[in-house]
């Protein structure tokens, strides 16, 4: 019998990986082009991608360097082929033709073994165009900058996208970045990392989320309120920290004010993890639970 060829694994979908990408640029350009050694002055302004009618770059934007100004031009890709190389070419070519000024193609590079090795030349025929090479492999401590975490994953090689999965997570968990722990998990998806690895994640991430939304708003609505003379600061302490205790089914005696306004932050969380696992609905309740004589 005619042996059976092995079927190819299909490639992952490009989509992700786009997206992801769009949305980090997006959010913080400067972030992001300080990967390039693209240092601006001033703000970045984003501009619409469309090229023409039916051609979309994937970012674009004014940028003002201390040159002076200059459009800024990037291009994401995971599996960089000659097509791609010349539509990095033609776009470059229409941006500087429309505009008139200098423009800076920069190319986003997420790609394992030869296809790394992209080049900073690029050349069809006779011409040729230098272009910013950003190769993510090379810029691991991104796993820990809230601004780009989400795209850590494609900062490591296969064996090591479960672990960085954890890390660029718990970095973004912890600054309370809900939306980019979502497109990490596309990412994730995406690149086939373990379903129960995925899971088991995403309960992690929320524990994570609960905790720093929890600490955030005992530091955000009481110490964000201690302004003013002392008594305003008390008041302030107490009207807040009562506010929150309503929102787990608590209530606080008048006489109990002052011992709520004295409490640390750390007391008062403790006390809100009381709250949250049910051990009472008075403030005496949950400061007899939580520091028992």
């Amino acid at each position: 019998m005619p042996r059976r060829r092995p079927r190819k694994q299909p490639k992952p979908d490009q989509k992700p990986f786009d997206d992801a990408f769009k949305e980090a640029i997006a959010r913080d350009p400067v972030a992001f082009l300080a990967l390039a050694g693209v240092q601006v002055r001033g703000a970045v302004e984003p501009l619409p991608t469309g090229v023409n009618a039916s051609m979309d770059v994937d970012y674009k934007a004014w940028v003002e360097l201390s040159e002076g100004r200059a459009l800024l031009h990037a291009e994401f890709v995971r599996s960089p082929d000659a097509a791609f190389v010349r539509k990095v070419m033609l776009y470059h070519a229409i941006l500087a033709h429309q505009h008139a000024c200098t423009v800076i193609t920069v190319v986003v590079l997420a790609a394992d073994g030869p296809r790394s090795r992209f080049p900073s030349r690029l050349k069809v025929g006779a011409l040729s165009l230098d272009v910013v090479v950003v190769r993510m492999r090379e810029h691991p401590e991104i796993l820990h900058d809230p601004r780009l975490a989400e795209l850590g994953l494609l900062t490591v090689p296969a064996s090591e996208r479960e672990q960085a999965l954890v890390t660029a997570g718990e970095t973004l968990a912890t600054t309370g970045r809900g939306d980019q722990i979502a497109t990490l998990l596309r990412l994730g998806r995406a690149l086939r990392v373990r379903s129960a690895t995925l899971h088991a994640m995403e309960v992690r991430m929320s524990s994570l989320m609960q905790q720093a939304k929890e600490q955030g708003r005992v530091e955000g609505r009481v110490e964000g309120r201690v302004e003013g003379r002392v008594e305003g600061r008390v008041e302030g302490r107490v009207e807040a920290r009562v506010e929150v205790l309503a929102e787990y089914g608590v209530t606080v005696a008048a006489e109990d004010a002052p011992a709520l306004a004295a409490m640390t932050a750390a007391q008062f969380a403790a006390l809100l993890r009381a709250a949250a696992g049910g051990q009472g609905t008075t403030l005496r309740a949950l400061i007899a639970f939580v520091a028992p004589n």
